[in-house]
């Protein structure tokens, strides 16, 4: 849960930088979202 409120933080301040796999905040919490729908 950190992690994902890191996400969060990193989106709400307007950081568009990608990480290591390429993708942005946005697109990283997409896809946790899209990840535990599933749950």
């Amino acid at each position: 849960m950190v992690r994902v409120a890191g996400l969060v933080a990193q989106i709400r301040a307007g950081i568009t930088e990608r990480s290591a796999d390429g993708r942005t905040p946005q697109e990283q919490l997409d896809f946790i979202l899209t990840e535990i729908a599933y749950l």
